[in-house]
């Protein structure tokens, strides 16, 4: 049994999808963090990234190991992407579904910028709504910290830089129907996702990548209790 895995792990470094993994292996994996790096080209894309090394591992989880893969009974599907990072979950959303239409949320200002500047270069912004906001329970602006890559979260308690947020339950509650709500938002889920309890039945399906530190960030966890999200 070892022989026939080890024979196709091999035959993959032979796809095209194989040689851009080893390409960017060896562009982006080893590099030190936080350095920009622009025109890191795959599956027939260009992006220009502040962080070689977690652009890498999001292109190995999104586009390698497929980890948002779902299945549609529509051609034109409705994709909430919150946490879109500098877009590589928004390009494999229109590599699925090039119908789709995306509604796509980053809160960093910067890494917005390559959001935006990356889905335009590629010829990816038809039917894609972006928004420079952190997604959560209200729609007055929350502190936010970055850490120039994909790792920025909310923290409701710091007193910090304070960016635009959106009421997710109150968008969601403006569809009819979402094929796929994606949420990679840095611990914030601990507090969003209870919420929206009452409008998930519109969600056909979802992905929340959990942070188990997320009360401790965004406030949520003071001196033992748990404050009221809803």
């Amino acid at each position: 049994m070892v022989f026939p895995k080890l024979k196709r792990r091999l035959s993959y470094l032979f796809t095209p999808e194989g040689r851009d993994f080893l390409r960017l292996y060896r562009s982006c994996a080893k590099r030190r963090r936080y350095r920009p790096l622009n025109n890191v080209s795959f599956g027939g894309l260009s992006f220009d990234v502040p962080d070689a090394p977690s652009f890498f591992w999001q292109y190995v989880d999104i586009f390698k190991n497929q980890s948002y893969l779902f299945r549609s009974d529509t051609s034109s599907p409705v994709i909430y992407d919150c946490g879109a990072n500098v877009g590589v979950s928004v390009a494999y959303f229109k590599s699925l579904y090039p119908g789709a239409r995306v509604v796509a949320f980053e809160p960093d200002e910067e890494i917005y910028g390559y959001l935006s500047r990356n889905l335009s270069r590629n010829n990816l912004l038809e039917d894609v709504a972006l928004h420079n906001a952190a997604v959560w329970t209200h729609a007055k602006g929350v502190s936010f910290a970055s850490d120039g890559a994909d790792g920025g979260h909310v923290e409701e308690c710091s007193g910090g830089r304070v960016v635009p947020s959106v009421d997710l339950k109150e968008m969601l509650l403006g569809e009819k129907r979402v094929d796929l709500l994606k949420m990679d938002i840095e611990g914030a889920e601990t507090v969003v996702i209870p919420t929206l309890k009452h409008v998930l039945n519109r969600v056909r399906n979802l992905f929340c990548e959990y942070h188990s530190w997320g009360t401790e960030r965004n406030g949520t966890e003071r001196n033992g209790t748990e404050r009221n999200a809803g």
